[in-house]
């Protein structure tokens, strides 16, 4: 039951109508016995919509695509991983002051290293160069000076370049692509309902490789597939969505830290599916 002292969080995007975090949230809410409901907005301009959560007194918000650079112009003060990525997916409402984390960068952190694989000096080659890139970056470049970016568009990918961060040309990755070891999809290439696509041609993925594709919509992705089936490791998007949102429900809550086998029990009774 909804009363009005019900606190409200939030996921602000375009799209999310593929958002898991409301089954997330919510059931994590419900399970540590919070008065709390979490829902999902759907918005074309991010100014606004903080706005309303300053109005409304929402608690905390998700930032997922188009808006996690775009949303640090509203906020009044950013944590260390926000401000060093240059962008956030977490945001908390304190006396209507606008506080911005970043836990997708420790969040993949997480399931890059909970899946065994060794980052210190990786070979690391990141397609994309938006938000989620950055934050990925701002994790990553405690362990590795070796880290190339490829995009399609090749002006916005070299704004990303700095120090200890190389770009490569799409059309030239063949020249260098036995070099990495890691591969990481940040682009929403792949996602549902466009489950055919892939951001890299399938050639250019080799057995030596371990892919990181950071959609989680579906499962297992195209990319993911193909990678699969030529004996690389493969990280769904899947493991960083739930260890990111585990950091969030912390910073919202200040203390509570969910288990991460009970979030993926409840996703996959709300999926009725198996991973």
């Amino acid at each position: 039951m909804i009363t009005s002292n019900t606190k409200l969080y939030c996921i602000f995007g375009n799209p999310v109508e593929h958002s898991l975090s409301p089954i997330i949230h919510n059931a994590c809410f419900k399970r540590y016995s919070i008065d709390a409901k979490y829902i999902a907005f759907q918005t074309q301009n991010i100014k606004p919509a903080i706005e309303a959560m300053r109005s409304l007194n929402i608690l905390g918000a998700s930032i997922t695509l188009p808006f996690k650079t775009e949303v640090l112009k509203y906020v009044d003060k950013l944590d260390e991983f926000s401000s060093k990525s240059g962008a956030a997916n977490t945001l908390k409402n304190e006396n209507g002051k606008i506080f911005a984390y970043n836990t997708d960068g420790l969040g993949s952190l997480n399931s890059i290293t909970e899946s065994g694989i060794d980052l210190n000096n990786s070979n690391i080659l990141i397609i994309g160069y938006g938000g989620s890139c950055k934050s990925i970056l701002s994790s990553l470049l405690e362990f590795s000076e070796n880290i190339w970016i490829t995009g399609r568009n090749i002006d916005k990918a070299k704004s990303t370049v700095r120090e200890n961060i190389k770009f490569i040309e799409p059309g030239k990755l063949q020249d260098i692509i036995n070099n990495f070891n890691l591969i990481i999809n940040t682009t929403p290439i792949g996602m549902t309902p466009n489950i055919d696509s892939i951001p890299i041609p399938e050639n250019l993925i080799l057995s030596s490789h371990t892919v990181f594709d950071i959609v989680y919509s579906p499962y297992t992705t195209k990319l993911l597939d193909i990678a699969q089936k030529k004996g690389c490791k493969i990280i769904s998007g899947m493991d960083m969505l739930v260890n990111q949102a585990i950091l969030q429900f912390k910073i919202w809550t200040n203390e509570i830290v969910p288990e991460k086998e009970f979030i993926l029990d409840e996703i996959k009774k709300y999926q009725h599916t198996e991973f």
